[in-house]
């Protein structure tokens, strides 16, 4: 057999040098390098089954606080009682694909569809953008930090939602550029027997381009209100409930009284002293009752965060108040900051 031709000696010649990794020996093929990626990635799908059945398993198991709590947030809900109706279901039925989960995927659903239908927004401004190109001549931020409100009102009209209130040494000024997704859920919901529910789930899609500014000046009063707290409620019942006293003597009459009967010979009298029997039935069960929870309501948990500003215009002397609900995340000591300052540069020092 003919050995290789110069030809392709020289093309051999032109290939370059195995890369070395440290160490000095040779980088592996790249066949090698792609079985050994084949059998990483092959390792990792299997931790990731194991993991997912492991989720599957435990999921509805311990739901401290903090789980509980985040399960709800996911959902976006927008007032109290829409927060105690998700308690409610989650801690009665809090396993997988559970009736939680549908309440959950009916509002994913409710958020994608409100989506879908709202045009795009005609405006990438961010809040800051739109802060800077309506400040005034020599006007700058006196504070850094920035009050964040889930909702605010003015003299009982909503203005929006998920609003930035900044301060400059001039005016107060509240801005808003989000997309905001609002679900309520409504009706009642019954997890113990007989299991039950009507509900009804809501969402509303805003696009708000919002600035509104207020001179310092016309601040004449600020006041706050935080209020944390939570409350279980359970009723406890020692003792038979009385259908079932009543319930169990029947049954035990109705049971013994053909027996009686057939042994005397006489299904009248039978019946009678069935009847007169039965009354040890209700005496002994009032004897020894049972305990038991009748009913066990979850956790409700209660987070105020409220700031209201009541401006007097120096010159209409129209008087109006802002009622704000400051964000969860926002930390009590940025609000007391935010608040002192507005204190500090309003009307109310004069």
């Amino acid at each position: 057999m003919d050995g290789p031709s110069e030809t392709e000696n020289d093309e051999k010649n032109t290939l370059p040098p195995p890369r070395k990794v440290d160490g000095g020996k040779p980088m592996p093929s790249p066949h090698a390098m792609d079985q050994a990626n084949s059998e990483l990635k092959e390792k990792l799908d299997s931790l990731v089954v194991m993991e997912r059945s492991e989720s599957s398993a435990n999921y509805g198991r311990g739901w401290d606080g903090k789980a509980r709590e985040s399960a709800i947030k996911r959902l976006e809900l927008s007032d109290g009682n829409s927060k105690r109706l998700a308690h409610e279901i989650l801690s009665s039925e809090p396993e997988k694909n559970g009736y939680f989960d549908h309440v959950s995927d009916e509002i994913t659903e409710s958020e994608n569809w409100v989506k879908g239908t709202r045009k795009k927004s005609i405006s990438n401004l961010s809040s800051d953008d739109i802060v800077s190109k309506l400040m005034l001549k020599d006007e700058k931020l006196s504070t850094s930090t920035v009050l964040k409100v889930k909702q605010c009102e003015k003299d009982g009209v909503l203005m929006g939602y998920n609003m930035d209130f900044l301060l400059t040494d001039k005016r107060l000024i509240i801005v808003d550029n989000d997309e905001d997704i609002v679900n309520t859920i409504s009706g009642q919901y019954k997890g113990s027997f007989p299991k039950s529910a009507e509900l009804r789930i809501e969402s509303r899609n805003y696009l708000n381009i919002f600035f509104q500014p207020f001179r310092l000046g016309d601040v004449t009063d600020i006041n706050f209100n935080f209020k944390y707290g939570s409350e279980t409620q359970k009723t406890m019942s020692r003792g038979w409930p009385t259908i079932v006293i009543i319930s169990t003597w029947l049954i035990f009459t109705s049971l013994i009284s053909p027996v009686i009967g057939i042994i005397i010979d006489d299904y009248v009298i039978g019946f009678l002293m069935a009847l007169i029997l039965s009354i040890f039935i209700p005496i002994i069960m009032l004897l020894f009752p049972i305990k038991w929870a009748t009913k066990k309501n979850p956790v409700y948990l209660t987070n105020i965060r409220q700031i209201n500003i009541k401006l007097v215009n120096k010159y209409t002397k129209v008087s109006s108040l802002i009622r704000v609900e400051v964000d969860d995340e926002q930390t009590i000591n940025s609000i007391l900051d935010w608040v002192e300052k507005l204190q500090s540069t309003s009307s109310m020092t004069d």
